[in-house]
């Protein structure tokens, strides 16, 4: 199938949009997310699928949120997924590890002045 190419009028549109956006804090950027990331915790999920966006969420609320603190936990993740001896153990550090690595490019984003709520459906 064919995409067709914007407009140049919507092409300006979208340009003068992107300008003119409000720019967001990190922290109700990330409220936004987690808003979002509990309504798709529901009873007639698996319970693993739950258990999964429950652990999203409980890290990225601890988490820091500086560049080099995130580093170091991803770090220690990196370790501790290594070392992780049970299915289930690895299953939860790699989505901790998941939020961590979804922070660190809230965080770069934020650093750099491009974070606003379009960013969120990049």
């Amino acid at each position: 199938m064919f995409h067709r190419l914007p407009s140049p009028r919507r092409a300006l549109a979208v340009k003068s949009a992107f300008r003119a956006r409000k720019f967001m804090e990190i922290e109700s950027f990330i409220q936004l997310h987690l808003k979002k990331e509990r309504r798709h915790i529901s009873k007639y999920n698996n319970p693993v699928i739950n258990r999964h966006i429950q652990y999203h969420i409980s890290m990225i609320e601890k988490a820091p949120r500086t560049m080099s603190e995130i580093e170091a936990m991803i770090q220690r993740k990196r370790i501790e997924i290594k070392n992780a001896r049970s299915i289930s153990e690895k299953q939860r550090l790699n989505t901790e590890y998941d939020a961590l690595e979804w922070l660190k490019g809230v965080v770069k984003y934020h650093n750099h002045g491009r974070l606003s709520e379009d960013a969120y459906y990049c």
